[in-house]
């Protein structure tokens, strides 16, 4: 199984340096309930699926509901998994016309862990890198787009720490960018808080700023339970969400079948 949470054993202290000028869209999600991710891949065989039950946003001027935010992840080989996105979204306030139900965030992602280190028992820091193309969304942008990021992890016996730096071809055509640092608090206890700091875009006016708070109940290794809350600005505007979900853990297959 993946995640920190399930990694060996607690690292001794060690430097994480990561120069990060790689940039990223902001709309990439992958770790339940952050918006960035972390150094780690299902074992061969493992399947993973992470949802969000829903979370209302606001900002902009208008609300809307998310429904199930959906992560598929699929270990396909050694260090390697295959990562599928897609969301939909209800506006709560509708003008004449709009569709009722945007499925939108529809991508399909390679991830490869290059340097194994603290998330898979080993010293040192974890290195991956998730690249793969932006598909044509639901009744939201009709063309295709492409990302990459770079995810560097280090685990301690008190604090995981997650660094994401992804850049981005939007489907609107723009190049956008981000990076996030994921703070993880009590590896080892059943219930322990998490932070995230992200900021991105694509020009000066267009940038995000925010900031998450919350928690992760992991009731066993197949299972685990979020909540946050996340506030920030984007495009000088306000934003609020709540974030609650869930992440499932199954074998698929052994990899000696």
């Amino acid at each position: 199984m993946k995640r920190s949470e399930r990694a060996a054993h607690p690292r001794r202290a060690g430097a994480l340096t990561l120069v990060l000028f790689l940039t990223a869209s902001p709309g990439a999600r992958a770790y339940r309930p952050f918006d960035g991710t972390d150094a780690d891949v299902e074992d061969v065989g493992g399947f993973e699926a992470e949802v969000g039950t829903a979370y209302t946003r606001v900002g902009h001027g208008s609300s809307e509901l998310a429904l199930p935010a959906t992560v598929l992840n699929l270990g396909v080989a050694r260090g390697v998994e295959l990562v599928m996105d897609f969301k939909p979204v209800v506006p709560l306030k509708t003008e004449a016309g709009a569709p009722p139900l945007q499925l939108v965030d529809t991508d399909v992602l390679v991830k490869w862990v290059f340097v194994r280190g603290g998330l898979q028992g080993e010293r040192g820091p974890s290195l991956a890198i998730e690249t793969g193309p932006l598909l044509p969304e639901v009744h939201g942008e009709p063309r295709f787009g492409f990302q990459a990021s770079l995810i560097g992890s280090e685990r301690w016996s008190a604090v995981v720490l997650h660094l994401n730096a992804l850049a981005a071809y939007s489907r609107s055509g723009e190049l956008e960018a981000a990076g996030s640092v994921i703070i993880e608090g009590l590896p080892d206890a059943s219930v322990r808080p998490v932070t995230e700091l992200l900021v991105g875009g694509s020009r000066p006016e267009g940038m995000l700023y925010s900031a998450l708070e919350g928690a992760i109940w992991t009731p066993s290794d197949a299972l685990s339970v979020d909540a946050a809350a996340r506030v920030g600005r984007e495009e000088h505007r306000s934003l609020f969400e709540l974030r609650v979900g869930f992440t499932w853990a199954v074998s698929v297959w052994s990899p000696g079948q």
